[in-house]
């Protein structure tokens, strides 16, 4: 992982990534893309396709695969979809949904 961003009004800094992921809700729906960015409460992340059927608050299980180091499963909570300034790319806000260790081992 890249360097820490310090973002205003962020409790935790924020890493450059690329890490795959894939997800799917409790309703079966499922995707798969990159997360760009992660921190230790959320992340950003760029999906291959299309989200249409995805909106802010939905809960979905991710599996993030991190290397070196066995996959992660995460819920996550959607918090805000649409374009990245940052990243300049299409994408969707998570919160991390409890501690997760590996995560944060990972982000040290």
């Amino acid at each position: 992982m890249s360097a820490a961003a310090a973002v205003p009004g962020r409790s935790s800094p924020r890493f450059n990534t690329e890490l795959a992921v894939v997800w799917q809700s409790p309703a079966g729906i499922g995707g798969e893309g990159a997360v760009r960015d992660v921190s230790a409460g959320g992340a950003f992340v760029q999906p291959k396709t299309r989200t249409g059927t995805l909106e802010v608050g939905d809960y979905l299980r991710f599996l993030i695969e991190i290397p070196n180091e066995r996959s992660m499963e995460v819920w996550v909570a959607v918090r805000w979809k649409g374009r990245s300034l940052t990243h300049q790319c299409s994408g969707f806000g998570v919160e991390f949904m409890g501690r997760h260790p590996l995560l944060t081992a990972a982000l040290s």
